[in-house]
């Protein structure tokens, strides 16, 4: 009869599905990246910064000068001595050496750094939901089992009242099956309980109505061949590594920059004087006055400043090659890590679904069947349920697990595939 009954909540779980408009792992996928604020941000930073890099190779813009000199302050007028000028000029500053084109590349590498900072974001994200997708499918999946679990214990309390009314055995029987059908009541409400979790935790990515929305039924096929061989070759392509590369291509654009700075920043000028009134003695017309300006710096103390900060960049340089190889390494670890709990779940998965499980299967039943002949204690028949039900969401975790590892491996593949 718990067979039938087993059926009928398979059959209203199915239902609940169908009506929950579910949604499928590439839309949760699509939404997370579609709302990401960290997305936006790295989009916009690196527009500005290509935008930047444009306005950093452009010439300082001339100043123009205005101005009146030698006025004589008895009467201020401007046509009394001959000295008194309006003077009108232009000033342009020429930066030193190549600083122009120098930062203009900084900024083209600052921007490709955020394209690949960008890149690992939108993995790390994905990453994130697909795990969470997958503990959001464990726990569904536990309940269900649980929910046929208590279907079964229901009608393990029915068969152990049948047997103490036949006389076969006294009322611990029934008190132990209803002791266990209590604590998977409990236990079913620690599985609703990291159902909301999950839950909660999607929602930061695709909201709460959207998250309310998920049903995930089946585990997700990735459709990649995972081979360590193929993640040891492309793990220097990961964008996080790319990224620090680009870093340390923009420090030494900064060592460049700080170079410049021995070479002197020139600016010239060209100015025009315009004098009013005759001279008073000759009756003659003033000469108006033109000019040419140059000035440029003299480095000659370099040692607490120009020094001191070529040094500093240098040192910023090697900071940035000393994250590098603490990245690779970081990343080329978690390869191997990974990889070997990717194997071992492999393992472990085909003695659940071989062995383990059937096993268990095969033991409760004989148990139940035992008791039934009077032929063992209930307690053994109770432990072999249990032992069952524990083997199946044992075996469904390690499922569940493997599928994680691979999210994690897509995650150190695909960063730059995506």
């Amino acid at each position: 009869m718990y067979i039938k009954g087993i059926k009928l909540l398979i059959i209203l779980l199915s239902i609940h599905v169908l009506y929950a408009k579910n949604l499928s792992l590439l839309d949760v996928e699509n939404i997370a990246l579609n709302n990401a604020p960290e997305l936006v941000k790295s989009i916009n930073k690196e527009g500005s910064l290509l935008d930047l890099s444009i306005s950093e190779s452009r010439m300082p813009d001339p100043k123009l000068q205005i101005g009146v000199i030698n006025v004589p302050t008895d009467t201020f007028s401007l046509t009394q001595d001959n000295m008194t000028q309006i003077k009108l000029g232009i000033m342009q500053s020429i930066p030193r050496g190549d600083v122009l084109s120098i930062k203009s590349k900084q900024k083209k590498l600052l921007a490709e750094s955020e394209h690949y900072n960008y890149l690992n974001s939108k993995a790390i994200i994905l990453r994130t939901v697909r795990n969470e997708w997958i503990n959001l499918y464990y726990w569904l999946q536990a309940l269900k089992i649980m929910n046929e679990n208590l279907v079964i214990f229901k009608e393990l309390i029915k068969i152990s009242e049948s047997i103490y009314a036949s006389g076969k055995t006294n009322q611990h029987d029934v008190f132990q099956a209803e002791l266990e059908f209590s604590r998977l009541k409990n236990q079913k409400i620690i599985i609703n309980e990291k159902i909301d979790e999950t839950r909660s935790m999607l929602s930061e990515w695709i909201g709460l109505e959207n998250a309310e929305k998920l049903y995930p039924d089946k585990l997700p096929n990735w459709g990649v061949e995972f081979n360590i061989n193929q993640f040891k070759n492309n793990i220097l392509n990961h964008p996080k590594l790319i990224q620090d590369n680009v870093l340390v291509n923009s420090k030494h654009q900064d060592v460049k920059l700080a170079e410049q700075d021995y070479k002197p920043e020139w600016n010239i000028g060209v100015f025009y004087s315009n004098r009013n009134g005759d001279f008073t003695m000759s009756n003659k017309h003033k000469t108006d006055f033109v000019g040419v300006q140059v000035s440029f710096d003299l480095p000659f103390f370099t040692k607490y400043k120009q020094d001191k900060i070529l040094a500093s960049k240098i040192k910023e340089l090697n900071l940035a090659k000393d994250n590098q190889h603490i990245d690779y390494k970081k990343l080329k670890t978690e390869v191997f890590k990974v990889f070997a709990k990717y194997k071992r779940l492999i393992e472990q998965n085909k003695i659940y679904n071989s062995q383990l499980i059937p096993e268990s299967k095969q033991f409760a039943k004989s148990s139940l069947i035992a008791y039934k002949n009077n032929q063992t204690d209930f307690l053994t028949v109770s432990r072999a349920y249990i032992t069952e039900l524990n083997t199946i969401l044992e075996g469904l975790k390690i499922k569940s697990e493997h599928k994680k590892i691979e999210a994690d491996l897509l995650y150190l593949y695909e960063g730059n595939t995506k």
